[in-house]
């Protein structure tokens, strides 16, 4: 019943209503025109079939009443044409309960926007051609969902890969210097970093740090880094304190967050920079933590290290600290029994130069088993007898030389 909808009977529309309404029913897509103040709906059918439920009631009603949910958002376009503006949108999101139960579904539609002028020469109504885009939107998005699947499939592959690389090269490592080279042989070009550095405790003791191995830093500013303590500002000594990895991402966060790290970074160009603890764990429940030191990387020129490179460090820290477990119990190892052995060959030459001793005849051939044996034993290449003599009457006792060797003649 047009006479009692807010357009009043059809035959008292204006030209230019009667003359959108026509184009509009003409049309096989679909299409809205809105007219007046209240913007009130007249569609074709194909417009219908994307109205579902609210469908035929929202036919002559004004939009705000059939959509009041987007008032928000076709209030401001609706007053943008009525000024004369024409314009387009691509794939915007308009969730719609398109059945009346209740439940709206995300649906994308491409809308063309455009003014309907009225007899007075001025915008009397809106024009809006529709086409839903949903299934060119989900189909993107599922593609894109697959490529990204894909390329984490691929970056976890990559990381396997670099992991067993890594895994090979410790495998063959003995000592500890030689687990920090191989970590940072294989680490460096893993991560696409430009340098890196291995630190570990300094004398054993767990507040300063000292470098094991570096590459990289051929420059002077890393001797102040050969050793520092633990509290001084820096990505490594933060991974450690943390039990986390620490990323820096341009050189100007390194002056602001670690002022000492700047006058390094500044020499080498390195701007980004990311760190990883060596933590041991430990303990019948598997939570105890104990560190062994810090693995850290830089990247020329401001660099901003991602999920999958701290990842990947990560990984490459937790291999890296089982092989320096290794190499520190095979060193310790190493160097008791050299120090067994070292103890050893003392003991025996001491009882070959009592033996010696015990052979002597006279005061002469002792002086010559404490130059010759003694001498050996100790691996001198110069040395003394001196014998402590009083002087004549309780005079202060002197020192008479009665051997010697490795000294020039004379002196």
């Amino acid at each position: 019943d047009w006479a009692a909808a807010p357009l009043g009977p059809v035959a008292a529309w204006p030209p230019a209503l009667r003359g959108a309404v026509a184009l509009c029913l003409g049309v096989r897509q679909p299409m809205l025109v809105a007219w007046g103040p209240a913007h009130v709906m007249l569609y074709n059918d194909a417009y219908a079939q994307l109205m579902g439920a609210r469908h035929p009631a929202g036919l002559g009603r004004p939009n705000a009443e059939v959509f009041p949910e987007f008032v928000a958002v076709n209030g401001p376009l609706f007053a943008r044409v009525l000024a004369g503006e024409a314009f387009a949108q691509h794939d915007v999101c308009y969730p719609l309960d398109r059945t009346g139960a209740g439940v709206a579904e995300e649906a994308w539609f491409t809308l063309s926007w455009s003014p309907v002028v009225g007899d007075d020469g001025r915008p009397a109504g809106v024009c809006v051609l529709v086409a839903e885009t949903t299934d060119e939107v989900r189909g993107r998005a599922l593609r894109l969902e697959r490529e990204r699947a894909l390329e984490a499939e691929r970056a976890a592959r990559r990381r396997t890969e670099r992991l067993q690389a890594l895994t090979a090269r410790l495998g063959a490592a003995v000592g500890t210097v030689d687990v920090a080279r191989a970590l940072l042989e294989v680490g460096i070009p893993a991560l696409g970093a430009a340098g890196g550095a291995v630190m570990r405790w300094a004398d054993g003791a767990a507040d300063t740090l000292e470098i094991l191995w570096s590459a990289g830093f051929d420059v002077p500013e890393l001797a102040q880094w050969a050793r520092f303590p633990l509290a001084l500002p820096a990505p490594v000594t933060d991974a450690i304190r943390r039990d986390a990895p620490v990323s820096v991402a341009s050189a100007a966060e390194v002056a602001a967050r670690y002022p000492a790290l700047a006058p390094l970074a500044a020499a080498t160009g390195y701007g980004g920079w990311l760190a990883a603890p060596f933590a041991a764990t430990e303990g019948p429940d598997g939570t105890v933590r104990r560190v062994l030191g810090g693995f850290g990387v830089a990247f020329r020129g401001d660099h901003a290290p991602d999920a999958d490179d701290e990842a990947l460090l990560v990984a490459f820290a937790q291999v890296a600290t089982q092989a320096l477990d290794r190499a520190s119990a095979y060193e310790a190892t190493a160097a008791a029994r050299t120090a067994a052995e070292a103890a050893r060959a003392r003991a025996e030459r001491l009882r070959d130069v009592i033996a010696a001793l015990g052979r002597a005849r006279d005061v002469h051939a002792v002086y010559d088993v404490l130059v010759t044996e003694a001498r050996e034993a100790l691996g001198a290449h110069a040395g003394a007898v001196a014998l402590l003599e009083a002087g004549p009457d309780d005079a202060v006792p002197a020192l008479r030389f009665v051997r010697w060797f490795g000294y020039p003649d004379g002196v």
